[in-house]
């Protein structure tokens, strides 16, 4: 029952819009809340293991939250935090064939894709709200296409993983991406070198991968105004933001409230700053900086070639310069592949135990 739900929550959260409704954060709190529910009627499959790191991230959002404690936008977000870490719990603990979700991603990924060929090819393109704004026309099932974007460079482990057409399902994401990036001018090329790491690293035939790599230097060649152009932006809009954040010793050490956006006099498009994590420690403050150096050495540490794993550093790859984690409508996406993630290491290190 539990397994099912998930499979159904994966699916939905990313193909379905309605209009006029704030779906993206009533879809993740309906998710939690369903979620707490089916573990009612399941069983426990397995211990969570990694109660330290998730106390260790939690502890500078819970300090945040009394620094701030007069700013109610910074409590709910930090409650939303909460409930997003009780989500992976829920996942790891109750998820029983965690690897039969992955297909669910994927179909996730590939109806959006169809959405794109049929929107972009044969022009039948949808007008849908997206939490009360109007929407780019194109991007798939999500009705956004920067934000469809960011799905597809965060699923692209899970098509290369599928057996016998992961190579073909890999090709053809990268393919639908850069193809409307090409036309439309709208879809990021993020995909393209996180892409091609990925496929250096599973690719075994030599000849094979000198060949993408070629390909895809010409294909950065051809993007390279559009790259330039992204990358000047965003340095105008970090070096903005950190030299106008910080005014107080105060400031520095508990930042200046997760779920605030103090910068509205600086160039910054829909309340983001185009790099999660450079926002996650304006916000939060220093006290954040060893707690994810902690965390990415130990994402380092425990590296393996999986899904769930790769998707998690292309993940962190693409909180360098653009902004997933504050997509909502991604969250349960995200969630699913973190717990998955970890459910992976645990395997793993079980598995080194014994040998």
């Amino acid at each position: 029952m539990f397994d099912t739900f998930l499979k159904l929550i994966i699916l939905v959260s990313v193909t379905i819009s309605i209009k006029g409704i704030p779906f993206n954060t009533l879809w993740f709190y309906l998710s939690v809340s369903g979620l707490f529910l089916m573990s009612l009627f399941s069983t426990k499959v397995r211990e969570f293991r990694y109660k330290k790191q998730l106390g260790l991230f939690l502890f500078p959002c819970f300090i945040n939250a009394i620094a701030h404690y007069n700013k109610v936008e910074v409590v709910c977000f930090i409650s939303d935090i909460f409930l997003a870490c009780i989500a992976i719990v829920l996942i790891y603990e109750y998820c029983f064939d965690f690897k039969s979700c992955y297909k669910f991603i994927v179909i996730a990924g590939l109806l959006n894709i169809a959405a794109l060929f049929f929107q972009h090819y044969l022009k039948l393109v949808y007008k849908f709200n997206v939490d009360g704004n109007f929407a780019h026309g194109h991007g798939g099932l999500m009705q956004h296409s920067p934000r469809l974007s960011t799905l597809l460079v965060i699923i692209l482990p899970f098509m290369l993983f599928v057996p016998k057409i992961g190579w073909f399902l890999f090709g053809l994401t990268i393919f639908a991406c850069i193809s409307y990036q090409l036309v439309n001018q709208q879809i990021q090329t993020a995909i393209l070198p996180i892409g091609a790491i990925f496929f250096w690293i599973k690719c075994k035939n030599t000849k094979i991968k000198y060949f993408m790599f070629g390909a895809s230097t010409i294909a950065l060649y051809v993007l390279r105004e559009r790259i330039a152009g992204s990358f000047d932006t965003r340095i105008h809009i970090w070096s903005g933001v950190i030299k106008n954040s910080f005014n107080s010793v105060y400031d520095y050490c508990f930042g200046l409230g997760l779920g605030t956006f103090p910068w509205k006099d600086a160039d910054v498009f829909n309340r983001m700053i185009e790099n999660s994590l450079l926002q996650f420690v304006m916000l939060c403050g220093l006290v954040s900086v060893p707690v994810l150096i902690y965390l990415i050495y130990k994402l380092i540490k425990n590296y393996q070639e999986s899904p769930a794993c790769f998707s998690v550093i292309s993940l962190l790859m693409l909180s360098t310069i653009e902004y997933p984690f504050e997509i909502k409508r991604l969250w349960i996406t995200i969630i699913s592949i973190i717990a998955f993630y970890l459910i992976e290491t645990q395997n793993q290190t079980k598995r080194r135990t014994v040998r």
